[in-house]
């Protein structure tokens, strides 16, 4: 995987921001106000401190015999704040320190929840709001912050941490310890903006991938103090290589101050300034998505299931199973949910298509490293959509799960809802014969393979028509089809999908459906 570059993050950037106010929270020398639910256990430790003698220290088990039955993953350990109904609408950040000491453990955050009983509650009446998920680096002081510029604060009566119990990883050991500490409420100088597509005050906006050589070049700008002007500023030399006028526009969604540097197509590193204020830097250049390119393709590729991605996770996901004509069978592969460790068999085809669809791109344009390593990935995916079919237009759909799973198979980490759903679908076969095709069409080298996929895309679509000969569009909605993410698709989803899979087979065998 690519390292990340922590000095463009979000977080390092907001570390630089003026505090105008701050005031201590909760510095843990006083544990009154601290309570504890859940797994695990919280207590005021002095092995380490940020802030004075103490620390707060929440730790749980990284897995249990039994499901707690609330939280997330196997359950919570929460720590919870009675912060008694206070006013905190002064204050628009929190800021505070943590030390993870998870030991083997390669992915860390701790969550932060914020309760309020005032006008607008919060959570709402769905649970939405007040959560925030802090990604942070083991086995050492994180300063951590959240704004909270448009969160309803007005009568805020509860702070949480909570460890997220999702079982054991391939290098962690058996316990999970997070100490907190100086828990403060500030007062920060321009805050991020929430809603809306004003910027926040003295900030330009523009494509932080950069800008294509003949492209269309354009930024909004929100500076408070210019002469009208704007300068593309040449990285290198630190010499203007552009000016031009800062405009106002008004469009439907409000109205702006816009740059426009379109007629400059000099390849090279810029930034854009509007009077004292500066963008990063970013390229002009007419291969500028190759970058974003490689950008994506990393996050597939640390995303993969049942694959050890080196420094993230081991080869995971061993005994996730299902049924199917009696047999039992296990399969991991393809790419996990972004949002958990979920596998959706239709989404691993789509993405699979979309890199290969890449690669082909990256082919015509002589990028062969970019290529070669495209072509790699699809082909992950594309091995995982063969490994669920079963060949009687039946496949291994969907599996739903949060959670590290321990490997052996009947364990509860691997039963009941968390079981592969295997069903038979034409809309599913339909987009698979499809991918098939072309997956088909665009290998050059595996003449095994390429032959196989061309077979299969025939069967699929066959296995499709047959079962949409007797069901129609009514089986989205029948939940005998198998209950997943397939199930939203409309009608008119649905025959495209039918037109473009009968194209792509037509292209391939000439064989019209």
């Amino acid at each position: 995987p690519l390292p990340l570059d922590y000095s463009k993050s979000f977080e390092t950037f907001g570390l630089t921001k003026t505090v105008l106010k701050s005031d201590i929270l909760c510095d843990m020398e006083d544990m009154s106000k601290w309570s504890h639910k859940g797994i695990g256990t919280i207590y005021q430790t002095n092995e380490r401190s940020k802030d004075g003698s103490h620390s707060l220290r929440l730790s749980a088990p990284t897995t249990v015999d039994e499901f707690l039955g609330w939280g997330l993953g196997f359950g919570t350990c929460l720590a919870s704040y009675d912060v008694g109904g206070e006013n905190w609408e002064k204050y628009n950040r929190l800021h505070f320190y943590i030390y993870p000491d998870c030991e083997g453990a390669r992915s860390i955050y701790l969550n932060l929840y914020v309760e309020n009983d005032g006008e607008i509650k919060v959570p709402d009446q769905y649970g939405r709001e007040g959560y925030h998920e802090i990604n942070l680096i083991n086995g050492q002081w994180n300063e951590c912050f959240v704004e909270m510029t448009e969160l309803a604060r007005d009568k805020v009566t509860k702070l949480s941490f909570a460890i997220e119990v999702f079982g054991k990883e391939r290098t962690m050991g058996d316990s999970l310890k997070f100490d907190v500490d100086n828990v403060k409420l500030e007062l920060i100088e321009n805050p991020e903006v929430v809603s809306g597509w004003q910027p926040a005050d003295n900030r330009i906006i523009f494509s932080t991938t950069g800008y294509g050589k003949e492209s269309e070049k354009t930024a909004i700008v929100k500076v408070a103090n210019h002469n009208g002007k704007f300068q593309i500023v040449d990285y290198n030399t630190n010499q203007t290589a552009f000016e031009g006028d800062i405009k106002a526009e008004k469009t439907h969604i409000g109205s702006f101050e816009t740059v426009n540097f379109t007629d400059f197509q000099k390849e090279g590193r810029y930034y854009i300034r509007v009077g004292d204020v500066s963008t990063m830097t970013f390229y002009i250049d007419r291969n500028i998505w190759e970058d974003s390119a490689w950008r994506v393709l990393n996050f597939m590729f640390v995303e993969r299931c049942g694959y050890p991605v080196p420094g993230k996770h081991g080869a995971c996901h061993t005994d996730l199973n299902g049924e199917h004509n009696g047999k039992l069978f296990a399969v991991n592969g393809g790419w996990h949910d972004a949002a958990d460790m979920s596998q959706q068999t239709m989404q691993t085809g789509e993405i699979a298509m979309s890199i290969m669809e890449m690669a082909n791109r990256a082919k015509e344009k002589g990028n062969n490293d970019l290529y070669l390593r495209l072509k790699e990935e699809a082909l992950w995916g594309i091995d995982y959509i063969l490994k669920t079919r079963f060949g009687d237009g039946y496949r291994a759909q969907t599996w739903g799960t949060n959670l590290w799973t321990d490997g052996f198979i009947g364990t509860m980490d691997d039963e009941g809802w968390r079981r592969i759903r295997v069903h038979n679908r034409a809309f599913e076969n339909f987009v698979f014969s499809g991918i098939e095709a072309h997956a088909s069409m665009s290998i050059e080298s595996d003449e095994m393979l390429r032959d196989h996929l061309k077979k299969v895309a025939e069967e699929d679509f066959k296995f499709a028509m047959e079962r949409f000969e007797k069901l129609g569009y009514e089986e989205l909605f029948d939940i005998r089809g198998g209950v997943d993410h397939a199930a939203m698709a409309s009608r008119s989803q649905y025959m495209a999908n039918v037109s473009y899979a009968a194209s792509l087979i037509y292209k391939l065998t000439g064989k019209q459906y």
